[in-house]
This record gives C-alpha cells, structure tokens and sequence, in this order.
C-alpha cells in the first residue's frame, strides 16, 4: 500500500513551530512510547538538491567507481530490478 505524506499546516507562533524551527537545521527525534520518529526538514525545490554540489567532487567520485560492477551478473541485476519494481513502496505503488 502507498503512502502519502499528510501536509498539517503549523500556526507560526505555536510550540510545534519552535519545534519546527530546531528541525530545519539538524534532524529532531520525538519519542512516543518507545516509538521513535524523525523531523527532518524537506526540501522541495530542484535547486536545492544541487545548491552544495560540487562537479569535480561528483567527477572524481566517478571516476573512483569506474568497474566496481565489473563482476556482477548482468541478466541478474536486471531480473532483481525488475522484481523490486513490482512491489508497493512509499510514494509508488507497484
């Protein structure tokens, strides 16, 4: 089964809000009766995921990971591809 994320808007003055604040800059775990849940700021424009990229950084890194499927089974890669697109998961139902 998929899951939404429910949007809950928050009153700027409220404790939830200071809370809120906390979170945007370093991930916040509430606890609940032995449950634990993590706050964590989303960021939701494109830019953002590229704002501290770093080109040289991502080539090098590439160029580090040049062979390391060299010994893998292709078709078998593939199948277990294929098989994991066929479950549900958070987002995206099969």
């Amino acid at each position: 089964m998929s899951r939404q994320p429910k949007i809950i808007h928050v009153a700027p003055e409220s404790e939830l809000a200071h809370l809120l604040e906390e979170a945007a800059s370093a991930p916040v775990i509430l606890e609940k009766d032995g449950e634990f849940f993590r706050l964590d700021r989303e960021e939701t424009k494109a830019e953002d995921v590229w704002a501290r990229c770093d080109p040289e950084q991502v080539g090098a890194a590439l160029e580090r990971s040049i062979g390391a499927l060299a010994h893998v089974d292709r078709e078998e890669l593939l199948k277990d591809l294929r098989e994991q697109r066929e479950q549900d998961s958070y987002g995206r139902p099969a």
